[in-house]
């Protein structure tokens, strides 16, 4: 007991120490709880736009520019840039087919989560080994919701595209073939130009297939009978 007494200043002191421990321990994990929480909620909230070139799947030799917005949040005031090497006829080329959308060219105001915008068309059936050869440059800005801006810049090599092809019809186009022809179809019974055949069954023709049955079966059971008796 004594020796109690005589250490308590030095155990005092000790429990001081490890409770100041203790809270200095849990106000650093509570920042960072903080601030991991603002990362996580930032990521849901934070837009990502992607610009890539792409062919038609219907028609290879046409392809598209294409911005997505593949980030969970929404994008704002989204502006785009286009270029290329001034010696690249080829980019010089996709630029003027790409631009004939116009949102290229003034931007637009909101782009949403998993949106994606397609330019107008160029065609690899033109100018090919000119376009095959480009290298194109688009340069996104924009902001996200909280304010926060963004700038991307892609390069595209078109020669990615350079002996690609494709085998069979495309899936989703090979329905709505499938769909159209089926509309024709039922546009050409409902107006006439095509009939319906159907065949009727009448009481009169069930009772003559009555009467034949029942005529096949009697000559079968005399057959049977002439031939027992024979035996």
């Amino acid at each position: 007991m004594e020796l109690i007494v005589k250490h308590q200043d030095i155990a005092t002191l000790i429990f001081s120490g490890v409770v100041a421990l203790s809270t200095v321990v849990y106000a650093v994990l509570t920042a960072l709880l903080v601030v991991e929480t603002k990362q996580m909620r930032r990521a849901q909230t934070e837009p990502k736009l992607v610009a890539y070139v792409e062919p038609r799947e219907e028609f290879i030799n046409f392809a598209h520019l294409y911005i997505q917005n593949v980030g969970p949040g929404p994008a704002f005031n989204v502006a785009f840039k286009l270029s290329g090497n001034k010696d690249d006829e080829g980019a010089q080329l996709l630029i003027e087919d790409f631009s004939k959308s116009r949102f290229l060219d003034t931007g637009v105001e909101y782009i949403g989560p998993t949106q994606r915008m397609s330019s107008r068309d160029t065609a690899f059936t033109q100018e090919f080994q000119k376009k095959i050869k480009a290298i194109l440059y688009v340069e996104i800005s924009y902001r996200s919701s909280t304010g926060r801006k963004y700038f991307d810049k892609y390069s595209i090599d078109m020669s990615q595209f350079e002996g690609a092809g494709g085998l069979g019809t495309p899936h989703l186009y090979s329905i709505a073939q499938s769909l159209k022809k089926l509309q024709e179809d039922f546009h050409r019974v409902s107006t006439g130009s095509n009939k319906l055949k159907v065949e009727t069954f009448t009481h009169e023709d069930r009772e003559r297939a009555r009467a034949e049955w029942e005529e096949w079966r009697n000559e079968r059971l005399q057959s049977t009978r002439d031939s027992e008796e024979s035996t």
